[in-house]
């Protein structure tokens, strides 16, 4: 029995080590491509909107007007009118199709208040 138990506690020391090993292994491939890797934003402006107001649009996001957004999301946001706003078609057309379970109201009000705690840049945009 003492020796099962002393084969025990060397399998874990082991199984510990090789682990530990490991683990390092990952974290000093994660701080190399951290190292080498930045982020890249793609930023693209397009002055010829309605307003004259640019909209820009960076990693897959479209700014839109905060207040706008935030009411759209309060009022109307069970329906996807939000998203429609956003540019976002398709997640729109499944709040459309999901308005009747209520769960897209509970999603468009976490995301008024996602969208209120946002800052705004000077035109008073958001991206979203």
């Amino acid at each position: 029995l003492i020796i099962v138990k002393v084969i025990n506690i060397k399998a874990l020391f082991f199984i510990n080590k090789f682990f530990y090993k490991f683990i390092n292994k990952i974290n000093s491939t994660k701080k190399e491509s951290n190292a080498t890797d930045h982020k890249k934003i793609d930023i693209n402006v397009n002055n010829n909107s309605p307003t004259g107001n640019p909209i820009y649009v960076a990693n897959n996001k479209k700014a839109v007007n905060k207040v706008i957004y935030c009411v759209l999301a309060l009022l109307l946001g069970g329906i996807g009118a939000h998203k429609f706003y956003a540019g976002k078609i398709a997640a729109g057309i499944l709040y459309l199709l999901f308005f009747w379970t209520c769960i897209p109201v509970i999603i468009a009000f976490i995301e008024f208040i996602l969208a209120l705690c946002k800052t705004e840049d000077s035109y008073g945009n958001i991206l979203v």
